[in-house]
C-alpha cells in the first residue's frame, strides 16, 4: 500500500458540491445518465492522477478511466456525512476479489489507510508474493489485508511474477522500474521498493 498525498479539491467538484451536495445522494451523482456524471468523471480522473495511476489499495495500474471507481474510505453506510468529502475519496480498481469492491462497508477505525503517512512502513512482502505485516504482531495490518483481499490469488500471482522478473536484474534497472512502474505496466510500486531493499541487503 503506497501512501497517497491528497491535493486540492477539483474546482468543478467543489462548485457542484456548493450547489447540490445537500440534496444529492452518491448514486444519483455518479449515474451515467445524470447531469452530474461529467463532474463524477472529472473527479475520478483527478483521483487517478493524484494516485499516480495506481489503485489506492493494491497498486495495480489504472490505465483507463473504466479501470477505476471512486471509493469511499469511510463507507457511506456508516459515515453518510463523508459521502462528498474529497478527503474521503480514492480511486480503487474494479476487481471484485479485492480492494474497494471487496471491502464494501467493512471500514473499521484502526484500518490501515493509504492516507496514513506511515502506511508503507507497516507492510512488507514475501518472496512468494504475499503481502504481510512488517510487525508480525500488528493485527490491524493483517485485518486490513484480509478485508481488502490483498492476498487473493490474482494479486499474489502478479506480485510473484514481478519478483521473479526483477530478481536477476541489475540494481540500476530496478531503480528505473520504480520510476517507470506505471509507464512500463508493472504497477505495484511498493513491491519494486521491496526488491530494491532486498538487493541492498545482499551487499
Amino acid at each position: 500500500m503506497r501512501c497517497i498525498v491528497k491535493g486540492e479539491v477539483p474546482e468543478a467538484f467543489a462548485q457542484w458540491k456548493a450547489r447540490n451536495s445537500a440534496k444529492s445522494d452518491w448514486s444519483s451523482f455518479s449515474k451515467p445518465q445524470s447531469q452530474s456524471y461529467v463532474i463524477y468523471q472529472k473527479l475520478r480522473h483527478s483521483l487517478i492522477s493524484e494516485q499516480k495511476h495506481q489503485c489506492c489499495y493494491c497498486e495495480v495500474v489504472l490505465k483507463k478511466e473504466g479501470d477505476a471507481h471512486v471509493e469511499h474510505l469511510k463507507d457511506q453506510g456508516h459515515h453518510p456525512d463523508e459521502r462528498f468529502n474529497f478527503s474521503n475519496l480514492l480511486a480503487s480498481c474494479q476487481y471484485r476479489d479485492s480492494c474497494g469492491h471487496k471491502k464494501g462497508n467493512g471500514f473499521f477505525k484502526e484500518m490501515v489507510s493509504p492516507l496514513d503517512e506511515n502506511c508503507q512502513a507497516r507492510f512488507t512482502y514475501t518472496a512468494r508474493g504475499k503481502i504481510i505485516p512488517l510487525d508480525e504482531g500488528d493485527s490491524f495490518v493483517q485485518k486490513t489485508i484480509d478485508l481488502l483481499g490483498l492476498n487473493c490469488k490474482r494479486l499474489i500471482d502478479r506480485r510473484l511474477s514481478i519478483i521473479r522478473n526483477l530478481a536477476p536484474v541489475e540494481r540500476e534497472y530496478l531503480l528505473q522500474a520504480l520510476d517507470n512502474c506505471v509507464e512500463w505496466g508493472w504497477g505495484f510500486y511498493t513491491v519494486i521498493e521491496y526488491m530494491i531493499a532486498k538487493r541492498k541487503q545482499s551487499f
